[in-house]
């Protein structure tokens, strides 16, 4: 991976390079005082960095220095450019941090991102990374094609013209009584004044 070069020099495209700046506060006043100050609409910060090595510089203003050190982001940044705030374009993704005042990092891999939700998000990562066999994931990858295919199937029945149109039709059962039913129902319900019928329906006078 490419560091940052040793000066900075108009001609190497050094201030088209996108990277964060990171100051400690003593430091991020002095820088802000320097801006103001300053009669350039546009101050190049990155000029007044010079470094030794990939990850060793100082940063320099008027009679006063500070160590600098170039740390990786472990987390993905983008910028973006607009010149109406309304439409924005990405410009880059910046991937490095110089960091301006603060003790030598003992990892040239910054731990935390930019944002707090991102703080000591490489021991987050380590906390939860899962081991999983590789049979498992071909097991699964195997029933999730499966499951695919079926449901394209069904898709593709349910879809097809040829197929003939589902008729819903409801079925009511009707029993209907028989001879003998309606004989044991009226010599149950037949008291003894009233004429007794046979299965032909004429009247019998003998029980």
């Amino acid at each position: 991976k490419k560091r940052m070069s040793k000066q900075y020099d108009k001609s190497s495209g050094f201030d088209e390079k996108q990277f964060i700046l990171r100051c400690e506060p003593r430091v991020a006043k002095e820088v802000r005082k320097f801006i103001k100050a300053s009669s350039d609409k546009s101050v190049n910060i990155a000029s007044l960095i010079e470094f030794s090595d990939d990850t060793h510089g100082k940063l320099t203003i008027g009679n006063k220095s500070w160590d600098a050190y170039v740390v990786d982001i472990p987390t993905i940044v983008e910028s973006y450019k607009s010149l109406d705030c309304k439409t924005y374009y990405k410009a880059g993704n910046v991937s490095q941090m110089i960091l301006v005042g603060f003790p030598e990092p003992k990892e040239w891999v910054y731990p935390s991102g930019i944002t707090p939700p991102t703080k000591n998000i490489r021991d987050h990562w380590k906390k939860t990374e899962i081991n999983i066999p590789k049979e498992d994931i071909k097991n699964l990858v195997t029933e999730f094609e499966s499951a695919l295919e079926e449901a394209r199937y069904q898709e593709k029945k349910k879809n097809d013209p040829k197929k003939p149109p589902e008729v819903d039709i409801d079925i009511e059962v009707v029993e209907v009584p028989t001879t003998r039913d309606i004989n044991d129902f009226v010599k149950i319900n037949q008291s003894e004044t009233m004429p007794y019928y046979n299965k032909y329906g004429e009247v019998n006078e003998e029980k």
